[in-house]
């Protein structure tokens, strides 16, 4: 797709940014979109910073304008007799040519770059630190309007947080941007990177190799999972179910006053799921698995902390285990329903009352 963005880069830049203060609303970022939710075989809801993240990705235009400034040196590299480089010069102050459209995406970037033109008017190098440093100050940009919501939804959480996990602790009402929240809090590991290997073994991306294990791992460790945080937004009648009322109803505790979310934390502690465990050694005999149960029961502040740890520990043979267990509970939670809505049905057909639903 960035086939020869060196020449058309710049006014592609200057077309899908001016006036919107983001790289990643345009036709370019769409396409690469898609191309993540294939490779992760995840669906349109799945958060675009955790795609992202898992196939250690960045904007397109973050990757293209390195090419298109460094494009700008090699033409000056070539001498004040090459044509290239008198072409350029002459290009500076005429609108809508390759050389001013670049002066032009450079006053677009945010931190008010000098350009790369001396006191004669003529073009100059663009060392590669500013490079870099106008990568950078495009990528923080976009980083930085997820990482203020974030930080408004801790803040929140905080307010209403007395012990066990922040992420449950946060109010129904705090919904723009819960689920990057939700991922950071839990699930968010380190990046894959061939060129750091004692990281990269870590990551499920660098380890998950057939299909079914692609897709499962994928939706859950994006925050995309089957379970009623995710699927039981809204009531059979439209009506939108608040977060903590997308409660485990197939749990064997559903008898009890108070019920767990079925969230990506309950999965792991559910009793309908505790006949599964023993198959999985690698994922549930681990130190950081028992470390963390023993937090969530005790609904220790550091749970959060625990269950991320427990998550991303890595390794092939954790991630392959990891993605059967949470095939095995799709499976049986499908089972499960299934007789419980047959035996069960003239007594709870899992629709919300008027005092749920609000």
């Amino acid at each position: 797709m960035g086939f020869g963005c060196e020449i058309w880069g710049p006014g592609a830049f200057l077309d899908a940014t001016i006036g919107k203060n983001t790289i990643c609303d345009n036709k370019f970022e769409d396409v690469h979109n898609l191309f993540m939710r294939r490779t992760l075989c995840v669906g349109r809801s799945t958060s675009i910073a955790a795609m992202r993240h898992a196939l250690n990705r960045t904007p397109v235009f973050a990757v293209w304008i390195p090419r298109i400034l460094n494009f700008w040196n090699r033409l000056l590299r070539r001498g004040g007799n090459n044509f290239l480089a008198q072409s350029l010069h002459s290009q500076l102050q005429e609108p809508g040519s390759w050389g001013n459209q670049v002066l032009h995406l450079i006053k677009e970037v945010p931190g008010g770059y000098t350009l790369p033109i001396d006191t004669h008017g003529r073009p100059t190098t663009i060392e590669q630190a500013t490079i870099k440093a106008i990568v950078e100050s495009l990528v923080e940009r976009e980083s930085e309007k997820d990482r203020v919501l974030v930080q408004n939804l801790i803040i929140r959480a905080n307010e209403a947080h007395t012990r066990g996990s922040l992420v449950r602790a946060c109010p129904d009402d705090a919904r723009l941007g819960f689920t990057r929240f939700k991922w950071q809090q839990w699930l968010m590991g380190p990046r894959p990177d061939h060129k750091a290997p004692a990281q990269h073994k870590h990551t499920f991306a660098a380890n998950a190799h057939s299909f079914f294990h692609v897709r499962t791992l994928s939706n859950f460790m994006c925050a995309n999972s089957w379970l009623n945080c995710s699927t039981g937004r809204t009531s059979h009648d439209g009506t939108a179910v608040p977060r903590s009322a997308r409660i485990c109803t197939l749990c064997p505790r559903f008898q009890r006053m108070t019920q767990d979310p079925e969230d990506e934390m309950h999965i792991f502690v559910c009793p309908l799921y505790e006949p599964l465990k023993g198959s999985y050694p690698r994922v549930f005999s681990s130190r950081a698995y028992r470390q963390f149960y023993i937090a969530h029961e005790s609904k220790l502040s550091e749970v959060d902390d625990l269950f991320r740890t427990f998550l991303t520990q890595g390794g092939p043979e954790f991630w392959s285990q990891l993605a059967e267990f949470l095939i095995a509970c799709r499976n049986a939670r499908l089972t499960f329903q299934d007789d419980f809505r047959t035996n069960r049905g003239d007594l709870d057909d899992f629709s919300d009352t008027d005092d749920e639903a609000v």
